[in-house]
């Protein structure tokens, strides 16, 4: 998806939802739909001094190859802390969609434990597959997709935590529609080079979990028929990247 407007918030994050999302509650596997994608810079309950703290964004380069920075200046980490804690900033880069964290140390310590939250929450939902993050030891940083809300120091001056897609990352968006009692039809956004497995039923699939239906290379929609009336299905997904034998974990899409 592309996005033309994002929200920013003093609790370290920014997200391109329908809504703003300003919580200190930090937990990327249960943030409402409403407010994902959410990227997660810095995020714990946080605030801005009026006299030394700025909040500020800049679009930089021309199109197609422009970058996005979105600057947390002399901020607090805890929001009671009495001087600036950290800064630190997220890019956004056009056409290659990688997206870097960078993290300056200012001179006053984080006041109390710091309990935060560094990772990408994506557009499709909470639960499996929505979420990356990193684990709570920073100073080697390792990717969890298990959900971490306890990070507790101050990333390196100058670190830069990069997320860079798949080669073969799937850019649309997976749905739902003409259900009927026993049957529907997953839908592609756009065509993808690349089978695309999806799973339907009423519980978060398993790596073992055997796909209802597989969308061929190039085509963007397939009936599925069989399906149970009156029962609430989550449609999942997965796929195979270029270079590697596994599928990616499942990716959750929507519900009906």
């Amino acid at each position: 998806l592309n996005y033309t407007n994002f929200y920013m918030s003093s609790n370290g994050i920014i997200n391109f939802g329908a809504t703003g999302l300003s919580t200190a509650t930090n937990n990327l596997s249960t943030a409402n739909t409403a407010n994902r994608p959410i990227l997660a810079v810095l995020w714990d309950a946080m605030s801005g001094s009026s006299t030394e703290s700025k909040a500020s964004y800049e679009v930089t380069g021309t199109a197609p190859n422009r970058v996005l920075t979105v600057e947390w200046s002399n901020w607090r980490w805890n929001a009671s802390a009495l001087q600036a804690v950290i800064s630190f900033q997220v890019k956004l880069y056009e056409t290659s969609n990688v997206i870097e964290y960078v993290y300056q140390r200012e001179a006053a310590a984080i006041n109390g434990t710091g309990s935060a939250t560094i990772g990408i929450g994506n557009a499709s939902g909470s639960g499996v597959g929505s979420f990356v993050n990193l684990a709570a030891a920073i100073n080697t940083p390792s990717i969890s997709t298990t959900s971490v809300t306890t990070i507790k120091e101050k990333p390196a001056n100058n670190q830069v935590f990069k997320f860079t897609p798949p080669a073969c990352y799937y850019p649309g968006v997976v749905s739902i529609t003409g259900a009927t009692v026993n049957g529907a039809i997953v839908n592609l956004s756009q065509p993808f080079n690349v089978p695309i497995e999806v799973y339907l039923g009423d519980q978060v699939p398993t790596a073992t979990s055997v796909a209802t239906a597989t969308i061929p290379a190039g085509t963007t929609n397939l009936p599925v028929t069989g399906l149970l009336p009156s029962k609430n299905y989550n449609v999942y997904f997965r796929y195979t990247c270029a270079g590697t034998t596994s599928a990616e974990d499942w990716r959750e899409s929507e519900s009906f």
